[in-house]
């Protein structure tokens, strides 16, 4: 056999070896699990609920005309007395505003891939199996998800620094 074609066979016996571990210990976590949810999936879907909420706070900075209606919402919009114009916002608050639209499209695409991965509740062994070739499917997806909201946080606490910096020098 040739030398190449023997580190090849290695290679992929080694990659066998590999998802067969991955898919056995996944496996074992989700038939063990009380939800039927790793525990990697649950810490994520978790900070993806906290961003949303977050993200709901910071709605109050946008203008009247992309907060939702209602007394409540408009309680919250600071306008000069007897103004009838839109709040002027500053360009971090503006930043401050796309960066929790972008924001919340990846929480709810993270929340959405990681329902697609998990289980609704604790399974037999073959359920928790097949749930395991699901998470292994959707890891990449997972991984990118999270990645983009973590550059999205790290964004967001620049910008927050100089929308503080701006209220206090003005």
């Amino acid at each position: 056999m040739e030398p190449l074609a023997a580190l090849g066979i290695a290679g992929n016996i080694i990659q066998i070896v590999d998802f067969a571990s991955s898919l056995v210990s996944r496996s074992h976590e989700l038939y063990q699990s009380a939800d039927g949810k790793l525990a990697d999936h649950t810490v994520l879907h978790s900070a993806a609920q906290t961003l949303l909420g977050l993200c709901d706070e910071l709605r109050l900075l946008a203008p009247e005309s992309e907060l939702p209606r209602g007394p409540a919402a408009a309680a919250f919009v600071s306008k000069p007395a007897g103004s009838k114009e839109p709040p002027k916002l500053s360009a971090a608050d503006a930043r401050l505003v796309q960066l929790m639209k972008d924001c919340e499209a990846a929480a709810n695409k993270l929340r959405a891939a990681l329902n697609k991965a998990s289980g609704s509740s604790r399974n037999n062994a073959w359920k928790s199996v097949y749930q395991a070739l699901k998470s292994i499917h959707s890891d990449q997806e997972i991984t990118k998800l999270a990645s983009q909201l973590e550059g999205i946080r790290k964004q967001v606490d620049s910008t927050v620094l100089v929308s503080i910096r701006y209220m206090i020098t003005s």
